[in-house]
């Protein structure tokens, strides 16, 4: 049996109608003793059974087979916490099932146990946070996904093409993963405190998906980013939040051009950066900057950038922002088929055009 993670909350049954826990074991090979004695797990044998946990708030009972949002919190976020500070994703939409994930406590971001002097030990942290072919290990979160969505299914019935994915900070790079690793599951994407400007740190430009020669998929994509994110600096090693803004905001023009090129929309030039100026005029004086970049090809994509007055955190009107973003992707359901599940999108020569 799993040893649940949070003891005020029942185990999910097809007739939950509060929020419950999925919880399960995940068999893991060869975790270092340090770890065992940390998280408290088996201190014998090859294999260690990890106990697993995610929150569900269910849908109300409306639909048949209603769609489903799962949130990834950021790093150190756990599921129960994180449901109750996002309750707004379920009271917003709750013809939805809304899922509450939380990150593996054994590795880094790139998949690499986590070490024995690492400050952050037993918090959990996604992996992997960046979808790159050199990050890519055994050790991820995909495979726990994998389990989550397949008991809510089970226990809910949700519509499996009406499956939504956000995250925040950590867990918006994790969201990022999600649109490389594995976008034929999901609808649209929208994530929170995140940025795809792949070659900074490091990590290489080349998509895991394209390294390992799959054509990506296009989905739809919602990017929400804090003007004065201190987290990640709209232009790294400038002041944050000045007058004048600091420029050339290289990290967020990366992003979107990143975006951009994946989603087959249109993507703004190296030096076209006029709409920064648009976004930063909105956030300062309205409360919102956004602007929208629409597909360029047949089975592109768009992409929505938004941008706030705020910093890192995650602000309350972001769940609303969210759910609108994804019911209007939703709605299209009713208007006739979809071909949005029908065929993928190939980039490696789109982003070409990106890429140093």
């Amino acid at each position: 049996m799993c040893k649940s993670a949070v003891t005020s909350l029942d185990a999910c049954t097809p007739t939950s109608t509060a929020a419950c826990e999925i919880c399960f074991n995940e068999a893991v090979y060869g975790v270092p003793g340090y770890l065992r004695d940390a998280l408290d797990l088996d201190p014998d044998g090859d294999w260690v059974d990890v106990p697993r946990t995610a929150v569900v708030r269910p849908d109300n009972g409306t639909l048949a087979h209603p769609p489903a949002i799962i949130y990834s919190p950021g790093h150190g976020g756990e599921a129960w916490s994180e449901s109750a500070g996002h309750a707004a994703l379920s009271t917003q939409w709750p013809e939805a099932v809304v899922i509450y994930l939380e990150a593996s406590r054994l590795v880094d971001h790139d998949g690499q146990w986590r070490a024995a002097s690492s400050p952050q030990l037993g918090d959990p942290d996604w992996s992997p946070r960046f979808p790159h072919f050199e990050a890519a290990s055994d050790h991820t979160d995909l495979a726990y996904l994998e389990q989550v969505l397949d008991e809510a299914q089970s226990l809910f019935s949700y519509d499996e093409q009406r499956l939504y994915a956000t995250g925040h900070s950590s867990g918006g790079f994790f969201t990022l993963s999600l649109m490389e690793f594995m976008p034929e599951r999901f609808r649209a994407f929208a994530m929170l405190g995140a940025y795809a400007d792949y070659g900074r740190d490091g990590y290489g430009d080349t998509p895991v998906v394209v390294a390992r020669g799959k054509s990506p998929q296009a989905r739809p994509v919602l990017s929400i980013m804090g003007l004065c994110d201190a987290t990640f600096p709209w232009s790294p090693g400038a002041s944050t939040c000045g007058s004048p803004f600091p420029a050339p905001a290289d990290r967020v023009h990366e992003t979107v051009r990143q975006l951009t090129a994946r989603a087959g929309a249109f993507v703004p030039g190296q030096d076209d950066r006029a709409y920064l100026d648009q976004l930063v005029a909105g956030a300062q004086s309205g409360g919102m900057g956004s602007t929208s970049f629409a597909p360029a090809k047949t089975h592109g994509r768009a992409v929505d950038i938004r941008v706030y007055p705020g910093g890192h955190s995650w602000p309350a009107v972001a769940d609303f922002w969210v759910v609108d973003y994804f019911r209007s992707h939703d709605q299209a359901l009713s208007s006739g088929p979809d071909p949005i599940f029908e065929r993928g999108w190939a980039v490696p020569a789109l982003m070409s055009a990106v890429m140093p």
